[in-house]
């Protein structure tokens, strides 16, 4: 898929094992849905005043040119492929990853010191809960107020690790 048309992904994952606290002799299984929201848009843009003209540049070669891929990389970078993947959320490097918003460590795999789930404008979240898996400005904004009503703070998708991210990163790019 091409980056330029990926500026926001909800990826729906199916984890085969979540461990839920027992004792040290046996680890009860069980089967969850990951949710996970989270950013894929690329750092980079190409500049707009001269986006129009890029791809044609780039068929020209000016890209890979020695000289020419010094102001490419300036004017043209998401479309000669100077962008950087995105990086993955800080939270990911702890024992428990991170919560539902993709910010806070979690302390535990039942979720604490994760943020509390709310919907920011509960009576709008209701009427609009159909925009939660649209693509667009709309849906990005209705996800983010409306975490609750849209069912991206969930306690079973709280933690995801960093292996599980990137390979399903690197599917999108």
């Amino acid at each position: 898929m091409n980056a330029q048309i990926l500026p926001k992904v909800v990826i729906f994952l199916l984890m085969s094992i979540c461990y839920k606290g027992v004792s040290a002799q046996g680890i009860e299984k069980k089967k969850i849905k990951w949710v996970v929201d989270y950013d894929l848009k690329p750092a980079c843009k190409d500049e707009i005043s001269v986006q129009s003209y890029c791809n044609e540049w780039k068929d020209c070669g000016l890209c890979e040119d020695e000289y020419d891929s010094i102001v490419m990389r300036r004017y043209c970078p998401l479309t000669c492929g100077f962008c950087l993947p995105p990086k993955p959320p800080e939270c990911l490097k702890s024992e428990y990853g991170c919560c539902w918003d993709f910010k806070t460590k979690a302390l535990s795999l039942s979720g604490d010191g994760c943020p509390r789930c709310r919907d920011q404008f509960h009576t709008l979240c209701k009427r609009f809960i159909s925009q939660c898996e649209k693509k667009g400005r709309n849906g990005e904004y209705v996800r983010k107020k409306c975490s609750k009503t849209c069912g991206f703070c969930r306690n079973d998708a709280m933690v995801i690790d960093e292996q599980t991210f990137n390979r399903h990163r690197t599917k999108l790019q």
